[in-house]
């Protein structure tokens, strides 16, 4: 992904965001039949373009892979698409915003793309979520 592509890209989401975001986090969680499939334990994040490791995270709540740059924030969400294997979610929260796409591959492993806005600088990155072991 180009700057310049990220940057159209966020300026798009900001203007989607404003004009249609509703619903509450406990509201989206309850149409989220796709993420139960996912075994609780510890899932690491790593980035799909290089390899890296972007997180770790002790998954109880599988709705945190929503906003995997802005977990533990209080955001509004609202569904974008679902499919019985995929999510879509776009949220907006203070200073930032955002629209995550989840596929469950299997119990232990899930694709995630997100992009959005940061404190006004636009991120987007690709990864593969795997359940590694249990949370300690």
């Amino acid at each position: 992904m180009h700057i310049r592509d990220g940057i159209r890209r966020a300026l798009g989401l900001a203007v989607l965001a404003a004009a249609s975001v509703t619903g509450t986090a406990a509201a989206v969680e309850g149409e989220l039949p796709v993420l139960g499939r996912l075994q609780a334990g510890l899932w690491q994040l790593r980035s799909l373009d290089n390899g890296r490791p972007l997180a770790a995270i002790c998954l109880g709540d599988r709705a945190q892979l929503v906003q995997p740059r802005h977990r533990g924030v209080a955001c509004t969400r609202s569904v974008v698409s679902r499919a019985q294997d995929a999510v879509e979610i776009r949220y907006n929260c203070p200073a930032a915003f955002g629209q995550t796409a989840i596929r469950v591959e299997t119990p232990r492993l899930a694709r995630i793309e997100s992009q959005g806005v940061d404190n006004g600088v636009p991120f987007g990155f690709r990864a593969e979520a795997r359940r590694v072991g249990s949370c300690r």
